[in-house]
């Protein structure tokens, strides 16, 4: 008897438990798209760091980026691992900031540097290209007509002059904006040699990543000083450092370095910290006009340490697309 009831009481189970409640989410991947929101209640920030506080009252969207995964531009979602970058957003009436965190092991800025192999005069030295490169950040608005507009900061020739370089990403080609000034010059080598052109004047003992454009910075006697050691190295490049304050950016500057940018690496933490500002509307063709939108499409991207766009060669990449709502 006790078995018949035990059988009649089971089918009735299996239907109570199938009925369960209709909102459970389903099974499978979650494929919402994320949502980052512009803060549009405070003023934006002055860039006098990337710490300001006035992003204290901003909430930060995390967003999964590849970390096991060459950064090409399509399937980010094949990567086996992820971490997160931190975004967060603030909209005023003429202008868009954006505030990035995520980490990284390594200050990697000695991109085509030089380093010395002997060190009595006269000094040689190897131009090391394919050594350090820079890392790199995107951010890709999607235009609405398969393309997308660009900011891009490098650590090195870009964020060491308080820019970001503004770019156009169509038909799978990576295309400066219009300008043709430039932020970084190459530190190159004379008549083919392997010696840089300048080094700093602060004696041969200079070891910084950073090379200013400025007359009194540089000097091209490094082959009659003493005191080099083997192994020392000589930035690749020189940043003029000027170009940031421009008095008039739209006769200079032009849409190619319209986007400001003041950065921040956190040694002890391997953290590093991005503030990007530009104008809503800049005027530009090859710039999307923010100011007329409600939200757009976008995804940001992260380069360890290396600067080829579209076939990879690092260990991270982009975030998925998400929904960038800007009012």
């Amino acid at each position: 008897m006790k078995r018949l009831i035990a059988l009649l009481v089971l089918p009735s189970l299996l239907l109570w438990y199938g009925c369960g409640d209709d909102e459970d989410p389903p099974v499978g991947p979650d494929d919402t798209v994320p949502t980052v929101t512009a803060n549009t209640s405070l003023a934006g920030p002055s860039f006098s760091s990337a710490d300001e506080s006035v992003w204290n009252s901003v909430a930060a969207k995390a967003l999964d980026i590849s970390s096991a995964n060459t950064p090409k531009v399509g399937a980010p979602k094949a990567a086996a691992i992820s971490d997160s970058i931190y975004i967060q957003a603030i909209r005023t009436a003429d202008s868009l900031y954006l505030r990035l965190k995520w980490d990284d092991a390594t200050f990697s800025v000695w991109k085509d540097h030089y380093a010395t192999v002997t060190s009595t005069p006269p000094i040689n030295f190897v131009h090391n290209e394919l050594g350090y490169d820079e890392d790199q950040l995107y951010v890709m608005f999607d235009d609405g007509n398969e393309g997308w507009d660009v900011w891009n900061w490098r650590v090195l020739t870009t964020g060491a002059g308080g820019l970001a370089e503004g770019m156009t990403y169509t038909g799978s080609e990576l295309t400066p904006d219009e300008g043709t000034i430039m932020v970084g010059t190459e530190n190159s080598a004379l008549f083919g040699t392997q010696q840089p052109t300048y080094v700093h004047a602060d004696t041969s003992e200079f070891t910084d990543w950073l090379l200013p454009a400025t007359p009194s910075s540089l000097t091209q006697t490094y082959v009659n000083t003493t005191g080099w050691t083997v192994g020392q190295m000589v930035p690749g490049w020189m940043i003029d450092e000027s170009v940031q304050n421009d008095n008039d950016p739209a006769i200079r500057r032009k849409s190619r370095f319209d986007i400001r940018a003041v950065s921040d690496f956190d040694d002890a933490n391997g953290e590093y910290t991005l503030v990007l500002g530009r104008a809503l509307n800049t005027g530009y063709a090859d710039d999307i006009d923010l100011s007329a939108l409600n939200s757009i499409m976008a995804k940001v991207g992260i380069f360890d340490n290396q600067d080829i766009f579209s076939t990879g060669g690092t260990s991270r990449g982009f975030t998925v697309e998400f929904t960038f709502v800007l009012q």
